[in-house]
């Protein structure tokens, strides 16, 4: 009996040593996101997020990091190109398509709002994991008041979500609770939709689109896949300003020009 309960401490400390160096290990995650209709964004970027408790570290392909904390409102942005530093808020782009910022719109009136969640089949595999689909749509009008004129515009949401059970959603890039409207009324409705998704999303497509009475609609698509995600040890330096970085004020992004909106 000495001899069984040997190995079974023996047995309980192996396991024990195994979840110790997966909590103690970083997760790092390499993806893919492909972006068309919005203005001044690029088509097409690469890069990985390494997660460390409550640090994350986002590196993309054009020489720039992000670096952030779970809970924080900022980021602070790495220009490893010019060795250069700067903190700014930590936003996920509201597509203006959805927003209207665009066409600098005083107040907007919803109405028709409709907001439905649905989960179907899926047998896609995705960074080597099967996945479980789920669709949260939505469609309103806005009766806007642009520079002192009426104008209507009809608004579709469609976000397509593919996620797994084997990996902590609290890991993930951008998580479906971060594509708002940017529309208070809609996002009230929209966001428990989004908030009832389970899982670590291992693909999203967002698919938005604006139309105005008498004008071409505006569509706006965005997807981030999920290529790899791995166990790492993190570098001791991967969440600080390396030496040598002088910080800068956040770079001024000029936006499109106001919409003209059809006669």
């Amino acid at each position: 009996m000495e001899r069984q309960n040997g190995y079974v401490r023996a047995g309980y400390t192996f396991f024990v040593h195994a979840i110790l160096m997966v909590l103690l290990a970083a997760t790092e995650i390499h993806f893919v996101n492909v972006n068309t209709g919005t203005p001044g964004g690029r088509p097409e970027v690469h890069g990985k997020l390494l997660v460390d408790g409550a640090h994350r570290r986002t590196d993309f392909d054009d020489g720039a990091s992000e670096l952030s904390e779970v809970g924080s409102t900022s980021l602070v942005t790495l220009d490893h190109r010019t060795k250069s530093w700067w903190r700014a808020p930590d936003r996920v782009g509201t597509p203006r398509t959805l927003s209207n910022e665009d066409i600098h719109t005083k107040s907007s009136k919803v109405r028709d709002l409709r907001v439905t969640a649905s989960d179907e089949p899926a047998d896609e595999v995705f960074a080597g994991m099967p996945s479980h689909k789920y669709v949260v749509r939505a469609t309103y009008k806005l009766d806007n008041d642009v520079y002192g004129s009426p104008a209507m515009s009809d608004h579709g949401y469609t976000l397509f979500v593919w996620t797994t059970d084997k990996v902590d959603s609290a890991l993930a890039y951008i998580p479906a609770t971060r594509w708002p409207t940017g529309i208070a009324a809609v996002d009230a409705q929209l966001a428990p939709k989004l908030a009832a998704v389970p899982g670590f999303p291992l693909k999203t497509v967002l698919i938005a689109s604006r139309a105005f009475a008498g004008g071409m609609p505006q569509t706006l698509m965005n997807t981030t896949t999920i290529t790899e995600i791995r166990t790492v040890d993190a570098p001791a330096d991967a969440f600080a300003v390396p030496a040598g970085y002088k910080q800068t004020d956040p770079p001024v992004i000029v936006g499109p020009a106001p919409l003209k909106i059809p006669e």
